[in-house]
């Protein structure tokens, strides 16, 4: 209902809100709790995962199994790929290609986005790709291409160019079930924890911000963490940029991976 309130000179329209009956906050199944029912087989699995909409469905694992641990082992010892492994390796695709430029660029470094750009076209452009045009035909082409052409979402606002599509990369494999708070890791409401993989191989992607002498805006380093001890202590450094006042040059402090300062 819409009430009109007259002023002198003045005509403003005031929205009378009536009372309605919300329904109850949706409270988010913790991707933890139905962890060993994921462990199943797909069509063994109960429907544990809670939508939106509060209806219930089978979920998706984004954890590795003992038996794809044991899988990636083999794979990298048979490969001989160094003293880092990628714990990606068993699906190859963008994802993989990440984690595996920061361990060829050097884990536990930080790395700005065109070497890791680069590194990333030098690993997939070799890599056959098998996909459809918009007609549906079927043609080759590699994954480098195939990663950098994907047609945007019809619903996005700013398709991101090359770097900001591996930059959102990076910030979907910091999804973990839980986050820091107050200084205290808290299970959350993630259901798409990306990072989980990561996270089991005590690993995590770090990203933050730094001034660089002569341009006006930060730019984002990414680092490959592999010093954490525990996967349950995982927690990503997530990047923050720092507003320059217009009255004051504002420093940015240099972190190490783990987010200590230097």
């Amino acid at each position: 209902m819409v009430e009109e309130v007259k002023e002198v000179g003045v005509d403003v329209v005031e929205e009378v809100k009536s009372e309605e009956v919300k329904a109850p906050k949706r409270s988010r199944t913790n991707y933890n709790d139905i962890r060993s029912e994921l462990d199943k087989p797909r069509d063994e699995r109960k429907e544990t995962f809670q939508t939106r909409n509060g209806t219930f469905k089978v979920g998706r694992r984004y954890h590795l199994t003992d038996v794809d641990k044991a899988k990636i082992l083999d794979k990298h010892e048979k490969m001989g790929c160094g003293d880092i492994i990628n714990p990606l390796m068993l699906r190859i695709g963008p994802y993989w290609s990440a984690v595996e430029a920061l361990i060829r660029l050097g884990a536990d470094e930080w790395h700005n986005m065109k070497p890791i750009h680069d590194k990333m076209q030098e690993i997939m452009t070799p890599l056959p790709k098998k996909t459809k045009d918009a007609e549906g035909k079927v043609f080759m082409t590699n994954l480098w291409d195939h990663f950098m052409n994907k047609t945007p979402r019809k619903d996005a606002v700013k398709p991101r160019d090359g770097i900001g599509k591996i930059k959102q990369n990076f910030e979907v494999l910091q999804r973990l079930p839980w986050k820091m708070v107050d200084g205290v890791i808290t299970p959350n409401g993630e259901n798409n924890p990306y990072g989980l993989k990561l996270a089991q191989f005590l690993m995590s992607i770090d990203m933050r911000y730094v001034s660089v002498p002569g341009c006006p805006e930060q730019i984002p380093q990414i680092c490959l963490n592999t010093g954490w001890d525990d996967e349950g202590n995982v927690v990503p450094l997530k990047a923050v940029k720092v507003k320059k006042s217009k009255k004051s040059k504002v420093e940015v402090e240099e972190t190490s991976p783990s987010g200590e300062a230097i």
